[in-house]
């Protein structure tokens, strides 16, 4: 189990950093406004299994599950 949830999460960072690569380096052209919404759309994704594998592993991991999710919720917030 834990090795198919660190695969997602490994899965999930390669994307999210192709993503951060991809705004960085790209330079976009009138006719490639379609780009922007996959971009978005695949930026979304990431941001989701980010979300549900880091609070899963939270809740299974740990014994202060509601102390742990607070605080990733309040860092979630500040940014």
């Amino acid at each position: 189990m834990l090795l198919g949830t660190l695969c997602i999460i490994f899965q999930g960072f390669i994307l999210d950093v192709g993503i951060q690569l991809t705004l960085v380096f790209w330079r976009p052209a009138a006719d490639e406004e379609y780009v922007l919404y996959i971009l978005s759309g695949l930026w979304g994704m990431s941001d989701g299994v980010w979300e549900t594998q880091i609070n899963g592993m939270l809740s299974v991991h740990t014994q202060y599950v509601i102390r742990l999710i607070s605080i990733s919720l309040v860092w979630h917030s500040e940014i």
